[in-house]
């Protein structure tokens, strides 16, 4: 199941200031800070009035498809565009401007309703930071960052028989 899932500050450094000024909600919606500028406001124009109202209805529509995935009897592979946690998010904090890449990196409501079903969960994979993060395992899923970018396309075959994972790009996935 794929979902998109807008961001929600929900990973965000606690107290995070870039130049002096605290990373926050308004500053996301002005659509750039220090000479960074997100796509959000060139691709999808007037987005959210709030964030965190725009990520929870991604992660409710997830949430049902999970659900009723379950209640059929299957298993999930999911696939989504940003990071459901923070350990998938791929940008460490160094600083500087880029530090406001972790902030809006990932959507925590979504990453709520897979751990209210991470039992029925076999795969998880991610790709919205443009940065690879190796497999882990989070809350006993198998899931990984597989950090595509624009003009470089990645991503993973998986074989459900084997639970091998086959990455395309840079030595992704060695099992």
């Amino acid at each position: 199941m794929l979902c998109y899932g807008h961001f929600d500050l929900g990973h965000a450094e606690p107290g995070l200031h870039v130049g002096g000024v605290e990373v926050t909600e308004e500053i996301y919606l002005s659509g750039g800070m220090d000479g960074l500028f997100w796509n959000d406001f060139r691709y999808i124009p007037n987005c959210a009035t709030g964030i965190r109202e725009e990520a929870r209805a991604p992660a409710e529509g997830l949430a049902a498809r999970m659900d009723a995935a379950i209640s059929a009897g299957k298993r999930l592979l999911i696939a989504t565009h940003t990071c459901p946690w923070r350990e998938l998010n791929g940008h460490p904090l160094r600083g500087g401007a880029s530090d406001i890449l972790s902030t809006y990196s990932g959507n925590s409501l979504l990453g709520k309703e897979i751990e209210n079903r991470a039992g029925h969960v076999d795969f998880l994979m991610c790709g919205h930071t443009h940065m690879p993060v190796r497999e882990q395992t989070r809350h006993g899923i198998r899931c990984l960052n597989v950090g595509a970018d624009y003009g470089r396309f990645r991503g993973v075959v998986y074989n459900t028989g084997s639970n091998i994972i086959k990455g395309t790009g840079e030595k992704l996935l060695p099992r």
